[in-house]
């Protein structure tokens, strides 16, 4: 196997998720990253996983990808990781590895997130609530969710919701959007929902009775994925079947079934896939609770305890949309309410959802139902002050210092530089305010000490 990366090849990147190959470079290479707003950055070959055609290693996610390198090998300079994780702060970007040290009062945060897991409430479904004005750091609240859930042996899965494309009003694109960041404790595939199916099935099980009336969509595709897997042409259609279970709009069911029944010989029963979602409106909000319910379930068979989704940007749908569109997000969230108050006949998963909206909004009826009839609870965040982002400040020296082995500490005058170019506007309005704090903290840094050795 040649250990050479070519431009245009996917790649998963340990603790980064999956991405594209810009470049090879001398300890491997450059990487664009999916899920950090496309920033570039360099990996050593002991960090990749390469999206192949070929049966996975056993170390390897399940599906079609191979290591590269040594999970042993060192990155060749002091600090490399540090160095990369500086390379997202600089984009304003928290990568994982910062979270807990760039987080104030993380200790507080993550047991609020650890008390609002399934598994601290009987492995029953709830909702929970982040709210605060904008610019308080709703979004990177939601990330250490998501990172504290992954530490507790969950799956995870996002999606920011945008009033237009991506909206609870239309749950088929927001589902596909949402499980294409689904990734879980070294679980980091480019075919999250299909390599979920595929753990499960390697491990034994037998297809989940989520418990609808009429067709049980997640049984009957989990049958199907089996059937694949049986015949030995997972490889061949793995990125169909994906397609389908993860809701993307590249793929029919009948044009994935008319495949398998060609190309992998299989019946028309064992080739029947269905769409997660149907095509009768008034359907589609219990076809989406379904779905959630399904991969969960699903994701259990796997070993993992269960999934916690975040949603991120809520405000923007009552913004956006008109009364009659925002009616069918109520609808979808009425029906999620319903079916963790046991009000549908299925099966209860250890799913958590967090959302997260501006602070007014915790009072809308709808959200507030959602919270408190499923025992979750509101996380309220604060307007940022000077003395908050001095603190952060602080901190964010201290992750520079070590990442270039910098011997003195970082003088104090740098840090009041970078505040000095905030005004009071910036401090009161700016929604981005902590995003834009960290890119210019960085900046200073770098004018001050330089991008360091390489």
């Amino acid at each position: 196997m040649s250990l050479t990366l070519q431009p245009g090849e996917r790649v998963v990147v340990e603790e980064f998720g999956p991405g594209s190959v810009v470049a090879p470079t001398r300890i491997g290479a450059l990487v664009i990253l999916d899920e950090m707003a496309g920033l570039q950055l360099e990996f050593p070959l002991a960090q990749l996983c390469r999206v192949s055609g070929e049966l996975p290693e056993a170390e390897c996610a399940p599906g079609r990808v191979e290591q590269l390198g040594a999970a042993s090998s060192a990155l060749p300079v002091r600090g490399g990781r540090e160095r990369q994780d500086l390379e997202a702060l600089r984009f304003g970007l928290v990568p994982a590895s910062c979270l807990a040290p760039l987080t104030l009062g993380f200790e507080d945060l993550q047991q609020w997130v650890i008390s609002g897991l399934p598994v601290n409430h009987a492995g029953k479904p709830l909702v929970s609530c982040i709210c605060g004005p904008f610019g308080t750091g709703k979004s990177h609240t939601m990330a250490v969710v998501r990172h504290v859930a992954r530490s507790q042996g969950y799956l995870t899965a996002s999606v920011d919701v945008d009033g237009t494309s991506i909206s609870l009003s239309n749950p088929e694109p927001l589902l596909y959007q949402l499980w294409s960041s689904l990734s879980g404790p070294d679980f980091q595939t480019p075919t999250p929902v299909l390599d979920l199916y595929v753990k499960a099935i390697d491990a034994g099980h037998s297809a989940p009775r989520i418990g609808r009336y009429g067709d049980d969509r997640v049984r009957q595709n989990y049958q199907v994925v089996q059937s694949v897997r049986r015949q030995g042409f997972l490889d061949q259609h793995g990125d169909a079947l994906d397609g389908i279970l993860s809701s993307s709009p590249e793929f029919t069911a009948s044009q994935v079934s008319a495949m398998l029944r060609k190309e992998a010989k299989l019946t028309t029963a064992e080739s029947a896939v269905k769409r997660m979602v149907g095509a009768r409106a008034s359907d589609r909000p219990r076809d989406f609770v379904e779905a959630l319910v399904g991969h969960t379930l699903v994701g259990t068979l796997a070993g993992f305890r269960g999934l916690v989704i975040t949603i991120d940007e809520f405000e923007v749908e009552q913004s956006f949309l008109t009364p009659k569109t925002y009616a069918r997000v109520e609808k979808l969230l009425e029906t999620l309410a319903g079916y963790m108050a046991g009000k549908m006949k299925l099966q209860a998963a250890p799913l958590a959802v967090f959302l997260a909206t501006v602070g007014e909004q915790q009072e809308q009826s709808i959200l507030r139902h959602l919270v408190e009839h499923t025992q979750g609870n509101f996380y309220p965040l604060q307007p940022w002050h000077r003395d908050s982002l001095q603190d952060l400040g602080a901190r964010i020296n201290r992750v520079y210092q070590e990442a270039y082995a910098l011997s003195d500490e970082i003088e104090e005058e740098v840090l009041a530089t970078t505040l000095a170019d905030l005004s009071t506007e910036h401090l009161e309005d700016e929604s981005g305010l902590i995003r834009a704090f960290i890119k210019r903290h960085l900046g200073v840094l770098d004018s001050h000490y330089g991008p360091g050795p390489t």
